[in-house]
């Protein structure tokens, strides 16, 4: 009887020991599974974020060649026949899905393709434009119809010699870039804002799951972490790519991958 308690004593100590082994090693290997499973995150993200950068900036350089090119076509035809220049940038807007593309003299007097009147003078895109500039604008409000736009300007210089002539714009629907940023990732639950440094929302996102009325990322971060919204403020400020996270409840966190695009001072 004394043998069989000590041999069930012994079965309970090697139970102890048993069960002592297996709770480190659980926790090792769970440790395991959450760096895997964060270093996926991360890097689906980063992946996500260059891919729509690259969509981006390939589209920025896409439009600007073509406007560009046009430039370069009716250079003079702005002085010699003004009627022809509205009709080839009329079919130009056409071609390519802009709303309007627009030539202003350098005094500011402005032809459109939609008969939009406008005088562009102490415009700070198109002053800038007048120095030799090319330009991307923020998203803005079009003075025509009070839609959201952004909009390409460039100068346009004499055909035979270097003097800048006007300036040349093409306005896009704001839609153009929202739909890049359509792009979802992680099964379709992730969405995409582009920002610039101070935390400003330049194009929003359309994702059913994006906060569409947000006008300033930092600031929708303080409600739950004033740490890390200054934390990606200074990463911002010095031009830097990141991931960071922030619990916004118990069940619910927010991942977010941020990568700086050469455009302006904006930011996926």
């Amino acid at each position: 009887m004394k043998r069989l308690k000590e041999k069930k004593n012994l079965y309970i100590i090697i139970s102890y020991i048993i069960l002592l082994g297996i709770i480190p090693t659980t926790l090792i290997f769970s440790n395991s599974i959450a760096d895997k499973m964060g270093k996926y995150m991360r890097d689906t993200m980063e992946n996500s974020a260059e891919l729509c950068a690259e969509m981006i900036e390939r589209q920025y350089e896409n439009d600007m060649h073509m406007l560009e090119s046009l430039a370069e076509q009716l250079s003079n035809s702005f002085d010699d026949n003004p009627e022809l220049a509205i009709e080839r940038m009329t079919s130009f807007a056409k071609r390519y899905g802009m709303k309007r593309v627009a030539f202003s003299y350098p005094d500011g007097v402005t032809l459109t393709t939609d008969n939009s009147e406008f005088n562009m003078k102490g415009g700070e895109n198109f002053e800038r434009a007048l120095l030799g500039e090319r330009i991307l604008s923020d998203v803005i409000v079009d003075r025509a119809d009070g839609k959201l736009i952004n909009v390409y300007v460039i100068p346009v210089y004499h055909k035979d010699l270097e003097e800048i002539v006007g300036v040349l714009a093409a306005v896009y629907n704001s839609e153009t870039f929202e739909e890049i940023l359509a792009a979802s990732a992680f099964h379709g639950e992730g969405y995409t804002y582009i920002v610039d440094s101070k935390g400003k929302i330049i194009i929003n996102s359309n994702h059913y799951n994006a906060i569409t009325e947000l006008e300033n990322l930092y600031d929708y971060m303080s409600e739950y972490d004033g740490n890390a919204a200054a934390s990606l403020k200074t990463k911002l400020e010095n031009q830097g790519d990141g991931f960071f996270e922030i619990q916004r409840n118990r069940q619910d966190n927010l991942y977010t991958y941020f990568k700086k695009i050469s455009i302006n001072d904006w930011y996926v």
